[in-house]
């Protein structure tokens, strides 16, 4: 008898593709994931794939599982972070995406929560950054509204959904450690 040991993978990154806001590169990404001793890692970048390919290639030159993701904005100015768990929820993906810019002025792409919803197939979602709503709602004290949003969102994604947890030492990171 092996024991089955759970090894940690980042499911939130955003590399340079994410302008502002990631400061690693598609390419790297992959290799500093495998020198860390992870065997996957996800990039996440905001409303965007743009960088999957080069992604995909690092992560086969690396000897890493890549996990496509994206951390799209809500019309309300929260985040949710998607992830493709298979074929049909990168498509979706994809789809949610292209729909997010093609429905918006350009450079600000949004989508609902409704939208998602419709293509939550295939999708796995997390709560989302210090931006998403769940996470503001908790560092405003908000807690039972928190909750409650958590709570729509599971409605949408069942047993595919799960609150992010972060500790950026930023006001309001401890509220969702604790």
């Amino acid at each position: 008898y092996r024991s089955r040991v759970m090894r940690f993978v980042h499911l939130h990154c955003h590399t340079t593709w994410s302008l502002l806001d990631g400061a690693i590169e598609a390419e790297a990404l992959p290799h500093l994931a495998a020198a860390a001793g992870c065997e996957a890692v996800a990039m996440t970048d905001h409303d965007a794939l743009t960088g999957a390919v080069r992604f995909s290639r690092a992560c086969r030159d690396a000897g890493v599982k890549p996990i496509f993701g994206a951390e799209l904005t809500l019309d309300t100015g929260h985040h949710i972070t998607l992830i493709a768990r298979d074929a049909t929820g990168y498509g979706n993906l994809c789809r949610l995406l292209s729909d997010a810019h093609l429905s918006n002025e350009r450079g600000h792409p949004a989508t609902t929560l409704l939208r998602i919803a419709e293509r939550a197939e295939g999708l796995f979602a997390l709560s989302g950054c210090a931006h998403g709503e769940v996470a503001r709602l908790a560092a405003a004290g908000r807690i039972p509204d928190a909750m409650a949003a958590a709570r729509g969102w599971r409605e949408a994604f069942g047993d595919s959904y799960r609150i992010e947890v972060f500790d950026h030492r930023g006001h309001g990171d401890r509220v969702l450690r604790d």
